[in-house]
């Protein structure tokens, strides 16, 4: 289904905020623009085409709320941030219809929460953090990799060859720590991230 007209994230927030006339299609331009990646994220965990659009209206009901509410900080996309929630709701009633055996607690993702290893699509942002990789290993580049493609701690684990999924989850935090220390002492990098993120 096409979308009447393109909606940047600002004209997206405003929209809400203001409950103006192009609310409604801010909105629909929002579901259209995530069902593809909330149906193959959630038909690849266990789920259907069913439960991936009520997922999808769920998490796109959250993000509504947390905009007005203006819990939303804007330190990711709208895409990215919508991601986060839905994941988390996909998660988090799998464990509750015991559908996922393996469930770890671990990959329960906050509302709030969001990869910033998610922009990994986005063109020459994806260029600019291949590059910061290179300098924090071969095993961080895999690991915040598969982190960054939404892969479960465990699968991570099993990858890199790690006993368990907190090893696993202990070393994504240290490497993303250590990328954030490489940007953050590196005026060149902080400048051409910060121009995408903003």
């Amino acid at each position: 289904m096409l979308s009447i007209r393109f909606f940047s994230d600002s004209q997206i927030i405003d929209a809400i905020h203001s409950s103006s006339r192009n609310e409604d299609k801010a909105i629909q331009f929002l579901l259209d623009q995530n069902r593809r990646k909330i149906k193959a994220y959630v038909l690849k965990n266990s789920g259907s085409e069913s439960d991936a659009e009520l997922i999808l209206v769920e998490g796109v009901t959250h993000l509504i709320f947390n905009i007005r509410k203006e819990s939303f900080r804007g330190e990711s996309s709208l895409d990215t941030y919508l991601f986060a929630i839905c994941r988390g709701v996909w998660l988090k009633t799998l464990k509750k219809e015991k559908r996922y055996i393996d469930f770890d607690e671990s990959e329960i993702v906050r509302e709030d929460s969001s990869s910033p290893l998610d922009f990994f699509s986005e063109g020459e942002l994806k260029k600019e953090m291949n590059t910061l990789l290179e300098q924090i290993g071969e095993t961080c580049k895999r690991v915040l990799k598969m982190w960054s493609e939404h892969y479960s701690m465990k699968e991570i684990a099993q990858e890199v060859n790690y006993k368990n999924s907190q090893i696993a989850m202990n070393k994504k935090n240290k490497c993303l720590a250590k990328l954030k220390e490489i940007v953050a002492n590196n005026r060149q990098y902080r400048e051409q991230l910060n121009s995408y993120l903003s």
